[in-house]
């Protein structure tokens, strides 16, 4: 791994993180409605 890949990578790794905060977001508030997501409807976000 050159130095060249690291801000790739942690922009990769940021974009994750941030997917994956989004993701628990809206099944929290999916819960606090009392609905639940299809697994189709994840798949889209």
């Amino acid at each position: 791994m050159s130095v060249s890949d690291a801000p790739q990578l942690a922009i990769g790794v940021g974009l994750l993180i941030i997917n994956l905060i989004g993701l628990v977001v809206e099944l929290i508030k999916s819960q606090q409605k009392n609905n639940r997501l299809s697994l189709a409807e994840l798949a889209i976000i």
